[in-house]
């Protein structure tokens, strides 16, 4: 005998109302199939619900002989049939009437098909499939939770915010308005990733460093935020801790844009806005990355020194230019300093060192010695020093010193930088 169907969801008709039946061959008892004169209008595409009755020579339905089956229409044979209640299965007689119906258990089939996966008020119940195969885009509405964590959160832990793509400022007219434009991108922000329409010819506030951030607007987009901050001052905090990223820095003079070069957006070439005599190379004054495109964070912050600075002896000078604030989460970090075209009036040893800190105050963290046996120029020297700083933001800065002698120390133009390097270790 085969096994019962245990198909759940079952409909009640075809196309059209299903023709009331007569057995047209008769079955013995425990058979599973029976064969009629007219199914027509019965669903062929599950399994339905039926009743069968006899009756008598008046055609009357003959009390107690009701049968509520299942099966599975082919034709105008039911098969696979399986009893679900009534009287006893006797067999049936030609004649007998053959009946679809919404049975008793048909509506309990339906409830148990909608119960497996669905609470009582139809909201649905955690899936419990081991995969899950759809076609097309699917639309999370909430929350999707992995793990009992929700992927957002996740993601937002494990991905740094970040340009993706596109939000590229320039200047409409170099030299001659105070107008720029900016392509349309992709940005991650705590997590989420948000698509930012292009800007077309804002003007831009004459006589300002125009810090352009980039903000959550809460319905999958993201939004410019502007901040006029008085030329060279101090950068300006975002509006909120999380979900804001510093997109660029612009820097407008009393009628114009002057040049691709006023338009800082994390390039190591950037020297505007200059902040306390520190121009503005990869990150703002207060340690935020310009326009980061990395979602991993590698580089933490990055400071160039094109000029030399002279008149260093046996105290420690500041190389103005390599001083700078950088951002952790407090993971270890690794700080690579580079100096060339270094000079001394005597053959001497000299040093580098470094700071936690953004001026010479205490002792270094960290000494680079290096000796040069003849007075001269061309010598170069390299500090690389990692550490593990607490989470937040950590001031940092280079300086030089001899033992003997007048050191002169940094870069001769862009081709020879000193530079300072930070980045997670």
């Amino acid at each position: 005998m085969p096994a019962a169907i245990t198909d759940k969801i079952s409909p009640t008709f075809n196309t059209a109302n299903p023709n009331v039946a007569r057995v047209t061959v008769g079955r013995t008892a425990l058979a599973t199939t029976l064969t009629c004169d007219n199914l027509a209008g019965w669903p062929t595409v599950a399994a339905v619900h039926f009743s069968t009755y006899k009756i008598d020579t008046s055609n009357k339905v003959i009390p107690g002989t009701q049968i509520d089956w299942k099966g599975i229409v082919s034709g105008n044979t039911i098969g696979t049939l399986t009893r679900m209640a009534g009287a006893t299965d006797a067999g049936s007689a030609i004649g007998d009437v053959v009946e679809m119906n919404p049975t008793g258990y048909w509506g309990k089939d339906l409830y148990d098909w909608g119960i497996a996966q669905h609470n009582q008020d139809g909201t649905h119940k955690s899936l419990t499939t081991d995969t899950l195969t759809t076609t097309g885009n699917v639309t999370i509405g909430g929350s999707l939770t992995e793990a009992g964590a929700v992927h957002s959160t996740m993601r937002a832990e494990t991905v740094f915010d970040h340009i993706n793509s596109g939000c590229v400022w320039s200047g409409d007219a170099y030299a001659s308005t105070r107008n720029a434009s900016c392509t349309a991108g992709v940005v991650y922000l705590s997590g989420k990733r948000l698509t930012v329409a292009a800007v077309t010819t804002r003007s831009f506030t004459a006589s300002k460093d125009v810090y352009c951030d980039l903000k959550d607007n809460g319905d999958g987009t993201a939004v410019w935020v502007y901040y006029d901050n008085t030329t060279n001052a101090a950068s300006p905090s975002f509006a909120t801790t999380t979900g804001t990223l510093r997109g660029a820095i612009i820097v407008v003079g009393a009628s114009n844009i002057a040049a691709a070069t006023s338009v800082n957006q994390g390039q190591e070439t950037m020297v505007l806005p200059i902040i306390s005599s520190v121009p503005m190379t990869k990150t703002d004054s207060l340690g935020n990355l310009i326009c980061p495109r990395d979602p991993n964070r590698k580089v933490l912050g990055y400071r160039q020194l094109i000029t030399g600075v002279g008149s260093i002896s046996i105290t420690t000078t500041l190389l103005t230019g390599l001083t700078t604030n950088v951002i952790t989460n407090g993971r270890p970090i690794k700080v690579t300093v580079f100096a060339q075209n270094i000079s001394n009036t005597s053959a001497a040893a000299w040093f580098l060192d470094l700071y936690n800190a953004l001026t010479i105050t205490g002792s270094p963290v960290q000494t680079a010695q290096a000796y040069m046996p003849t007075i001269g120029t061309g010598h170069s020297g390299t500090l690389i020093y990692q550490f593990t700083p607490a989470a937040g933001t950590v001031p940092i800065c280079v300086g030089a010193r001899t033992n003997t002698g007048t050191l002169t120390a940094g870069g001769s133009g862009a081709t020879a930088v000193a530079f300072i390097l930070v980045e997670y270790a």
